[in-house]
């Protein structure tokens, strides 16, 4: 799938690149810090488990200093404060990726992608010599605070990396962060990845991710469910229809069984489409189980939504919406003839999500429903996953940049990216 623009798409290409070190992210510029001359204070220590290889980062005195300035920083609202410590630690990961967010509030994608990207590299320098981001094996505790700004920084760049149309990359990435951690996926990655799998055309790859996943049953969450029959829908349309696939459960049964397990989707993905008065969606919406006053209750609803907002334009398009209809139309004549053909599927759903059921806090609809421009509204800053587990930390979120204007976005970008050393705007 093409990408927009040739800068990202050029930047992008070295996600995963084979190197000297194993697997890199980001390819190493002129344009940055060497980090072998300023030091990061970071490093990367194997941690022995019979579980497998885990890692775990460790921070050195300096590095622990210079991270109790930030949070004094962020705490006093002195932007300044933060332009100092970078200073004197130019790969300072947290500074980085406020300063990501900072210049994507802005409308500066650039900025924002030097930014993150920069954060990258450093972390990387930081990296064991046994650990591999490609492996799939190697685990990074996400219940470790240091280990944080590592999944912070992949998913701020899966972000940014889908949001410029990059989706091949930013599944890559989201491939990563969920081998990470894969047992507890504490950023819901999850909620992303098949996403970017159908953008990405890795049909095969998303059918046996919720086939061979082994830490939890993806083919009950809304997003799976339906993202799998897409995929498989679309490999039965293709020459990559094998043997193996074809042993699987059909695009068509695997639909039926999104529809009947969350019929709410449909609805709520018509409406996103302006499609739902139409007239041959009419007789469809009025009929069970699409009429059914029955409910999920509100985060399984969200959870539909959110998907249903992301995946919005892979539904409008002409054939796959014509096979919509065609499966919703088929689910409406099954019930009529055996009214118990639900049942099953609603017990599973109850099973699936109890009224215990809680999502985290983090499944925000504007950072997992769309794909939208880098660009917010002027009075709200984004609030990512990782918000909730670093408040009591930094006891004031991200107000000190209310503070920070364009100027000081530009002089922040100059003297970190391009390496142009001036004075600081007063």
């Amino acid at each position: 799938m093409k990408t927009k623009g040739n800068r990202y798409s050029q930047t992008s290409s070295s996600l995963l690149s084979k190197g000297k070190k194993k697997q890199l992210l980001i390819k190493n510029t002129n344009k940055w810090p060497s980090v072998n001359n300023i030091g990061l204070g970071i490093t990367m220590k194997k941690v022995l488990s019979p579980e497998g290889n885990y890692f775990c980062l460790e921070y050195s005195k300096r590095y622990r200093h210079f991270q109790q300035e930030y949070h004094h920083g962020v705490a006093s609202h002195e932007p300044q404060l933060l332009v100092n410590l970078l200073s004197s630690c130019p790969y300072h990961v947290d500074t980085l990726l406020q300063l990501s967010e900072v210049a994507r509030h802005s409308g500066d994608a650039e900025a924002a992608f030097d930014f993150i990207q920069m954060a990258i590299h450093g972390l990387e320098n930081s990296f064991h010599p046994e650990f591999d981001l490609g492996s799939g094996t190697c685990r990074v505790p996400f219940a470790i605070e240091e280990n944080r700004s590592l999944f912070r920084a992949l998913f701020i760049y899966m972000q940014i990396l889908g949001r410029t149309g990059a989706h091949k990359s930013a599944f890559e990435c989201s491939k990563i962060i969920l081998m990470l951690d894969p047992a507890n996926d504490t950023l819901n990655s999850l909620l992303l990845y098949d996403y970017y799998a159908l953008r990405s055309r890795e049909y095969t790859i998303l059918v046996n991710t919720v086939k061979y996943f082994p830490w939890k049953d993806l083919s009950i969450m809304p997003n799976f469910a339906f993202s799998r029959a897409i995929a498989q829908h679309l490999l039965e349309q293709s020459n990559e229809y094998s043997n193996e696939i074809n042993n699987t459960i059909s695009g068509d049964e695997l639909l039926l069984q999104a529809l009947a397990m969350f019929p709410s989707f449909l609805s709520l993905v018509l409406n996103k489409i302006h499609q739902s008065r139409e007239w041959r969606w009419i007789p469809i919406l009025t009929s069970n189980p699409f009429t059914s006053t029955e409910s999920h209750h509100h985060d399984l609803s969200h959870l539909i939504s959110v998907y249903a907002e992301r995946t919005k334009s892979i539904w409008k398009e002409a054939d796959i919406n014509k096979w919509l209809q065609k499966i919703c139309e088929k689910l409406i004549e099954d019930i009529k003839s055996d009214e118990s053909v639900l049942h099953s599927y609603s017990v599973a759903v109850v099973e699936a999500y109890p009224e215990s059921f809680a999502l985290c806090s983090s499944v925000r609809m504007e950072e997992y429903a769309t794909d939208q421009s880098l660009s917010l509204p002027d009075d709200k800053y984004p609030a990512f996953g990782w918000k909730d587990y670093l408040e009591s930390q930094r006891n004031g979120g991200n107000e000190i940049f209310d503070h920070l204007d364009q100027e000081t976005i530009e002089y922040l970008f100059r003297r970190l990216v391009m390496g142009r050393h001036e004075n600081p705007p007063n």
